[in-house]
């Protein structure tokens, strides 16, 4: 009867450290080939920037809102020997200024093209007020705005000291013609008409004449 033969207890292990010594030598002799075919890796392309977003303000409403209540100063009716509602307007448009600019809202009309619209509607009230702040408050020459200003002032002192019924409109009317006087002499204009007008509403010579308006022109 045939014995089974008994193999050594240490066997099964130099088995196994044999399998992997195997195992470990077939991985280094394939990596080189391996790496040598390997693709290789695509880079990620890079996003392209987007152009900055440019947004074109557009006006304030708040600076919408204070040009629409001017028009609305600028588009009414008043007769011109209506001292009080002349008075108004004027009134009215410096408030709109003073909330303005009390506020930080620019206007989107400046003080002369008021002064130039309000001429043309006949409101030469509102005018004077208007060249005046443009002046004092716009910084505008002085040389390029006495033109203007002075005509202004004599078609509102005519019209109210020859015209108005109301005495006190007819007094400042003189008061403004005697302002255009002077500023024809300080500045030597050529709107002599403001001397003769006086000299034929008040014969008596430049000693009959009132005090000037006042006005931001004569400081």
């Amino acid at each position: 009867m045939n014995q089974m033969k008994e193999f050594p207890p240490w066997l099964p292990l130099a088995m196994v450290a044999a399998i992997f010594t195997v195992i470990f030598i077939a991985a280094n002799l394939v990596r080189p080939i391996l790496g040598a075919v390997a693709p290789s890796p695509t880079p990620i392309p890079t996003a392209t920037p987007l152009a900055p977003i440019v947004i074109t303000p557009t006006p304030d409403l708040r600076s919408q809102e204070i040009d629409r209540r001017l028009e609305a100063i600028l588009a009414e009716r008043v007769e011109l020997l209506d001292a009080a509602g002349q008075q108004r307007l004027v009134d009215t448009y410096l408030a709109l200024r003073v909330d303005a600019k009390r506020n930080g809202i620019p206007m989107l009309r400046t003080a002369c093209s008021v002064a130039t619209r309000a001429s043309q509607r006949g409101l030469f009230l509102l005018e004077k007020e208007a060249w005046e702040t443009c002046y004092s408050e716009d910084n505008r020459s002085r040389d390029t705005l006495l033109d203007p200003y002075t005509r202004g002032l004599r078609n509102l002192g005519v019209n109210w000291f020859q015209y108005s019924n109301d005495g006190g409109a007819k007094y400042r009317g003189l008061q403004y013609l005697v302002l255009c006087a002077r500023l024809v002499d300080s500045f030597n204009l050529r709107i002599w008409e403001c001397r003769s007008d006086l000299r034929i509403f008040v014969p008596d010579g430049e000693a009959g004449w009132p005090p000037p308006a006042a006005s931001p022109f004569m400081q």
